[in-house]
């Protein structure tokens, strides 16, 4: 009987050791497989919030860019306006009226042989196109 209590202790104690080492084993790969996915959870942390900077700064400078052209798109447009009004002036300025006399083929009394023509030159608009930043 002592014999059969041996074996069977035997027995016992060789399932007790499997088991535990079994669990062992079970536990570190938990553990690793834990640790790849706190790893992987923090990369991603670090990356949603890399993104969101980067999208924070290129709001911002989209934000400035646009204030910067509004601010040149008033100046831009206060000097057009101004040209605008001048328009009628620098046309005036620029149209030239020639004076050219030529005998006159009618005998007339009058001691002046020559007629006085007088014509006038107009200067028209540029056609030009307007520049745009797209091109």
């Amino acid at each position: 009987m002592i014999k059969l209590y041996r074996r069977l202790s035997m027995i016992v104690l060789g399932i007790f050791i499997f088991a535990a080492s079994a669990m062992f084993v079970v536990h570190n790969e938990t553990e690793k497989a834990e640790s790849r996915l706190e790893t992987v959870a923090n990369s991603y942390k670090a990356q949603t919030t890399s993104l969101g900077d980067y999208k924070t700064a290129y709001t911002m400078q989209v934000e400035q860019l646009r204030a910067e052209n509004v601010v040149k798109m008033a100046d831009h447009k206060a000097k057009y306006e101004i040209l605008l009004a001048q328009q009628p002036q620098l046309i005036q300025q620029h149209t030239v009226v020639s004076t050219t006399t030529q005998p006159s083929s009618k005998p007339t009394s009058t001691s002046s042989n020559t007629t006085t023509i007088k014509k006038a030159v107009k200067v028209s608009k540029p056609a030009s196109k307007p520049v745009t930043g797209a091109s």
